[in-house]
């Protein structure tokens, strides 16, 4: 388990992948790309690292998740909030708004899909489960924006699968205005287009082509 002192802003940060490298290791440690390519003739003597490395590369921005926009998704179910935004919408009034300790979770499908010579060798299907518990968070809500975050206490875990098996596991802890970017005011969702919790999002797949030997097979 990796534990961060700096709050981190995106899961690929949380887990501690700052590089593709870092999602290579985990990679190898776990013998996925030589669970993945077994069987598969006519492969380079290097593709399982260069599967390790490539999927590592592919998995990092698939993880460049916003655990701001996270909260800011888990918010819009809340109606203290709502309540505020409708209250404020006409004028410049400011409102604070104590918002009750809650958790948020987030489930990722992150997929990569591996092919040799034009053919689908296999799709490596990641899970990716996020958990925000939010403590004593202020919030204050100004002509219908969400435009300040003073107070709150976030701890943040991620937990990446594949096929059951843990790759890396990580916790952050840090204030909740931390992560969540303002700007000049943040339009927040309303309850009524909300997505239930906890959220399934399943990431675009990823193609990741690998490079055939030509040649005949090698003698057993």
């Amino acid at each position: 388990m990796t534990a961060l002192l700096a709050m981190p802003t995106t899961v690929a940060s949380l887990l501690g992948a700052h590089r593709g490298d870092v999602l290579a290791d985990a990679l190898h440690r776990n013998g996925v790309a030589e669970r993945a390519l077994r069987g598969t003739p006519r492969l380079p003597a290097d593709a399982e690292r260069v599967l390790d490395q490539r999927v590592g590369e592919v998995l990092h921005r698939l993880l460049d998740v916003d655990l701001g926009e996270l909260v800011v998704e888990g918010w819009a179910e809340r109606m203290e909030l709502a309540d505020a935004v409708l209250r404020t919408r006409v004028g410049r009034a400011a409102e604070e708004v104590r918002i009750g300790d809650h958790r948020i979770t987030s489930t990722h499908h992150p997929t990569v899909d591996v092919l040799a010579g034009g053919a689908q060798v296999t799709a490596l299907r990641f899970e990716l489960v996020v958990t925000l518990r939010l403590r004593r968070v202020v919030a204050v809500v100004r002509g219908g924006l969400l435009v300040d975050v003073p107070a709150g206490h976030l701890a943040a875990d991620a937990v990446l699968t594949l096929d059951g098996d843990e790759l890396l596991r990580a916790t952050g802890r840090g204030p909740v205005g931390a992560v969540v970017r303002l700007g000049d005011g943040l339009l927040l969702p309303g309850p009524l287009v909300a997505h239930p919790r906890p959220v399934e999002s399943d990431v675009p797949a990823a193609v990741l082509p690998m490079i055939r030997r030509t040649g005949d097979d090698p003698a057993p």
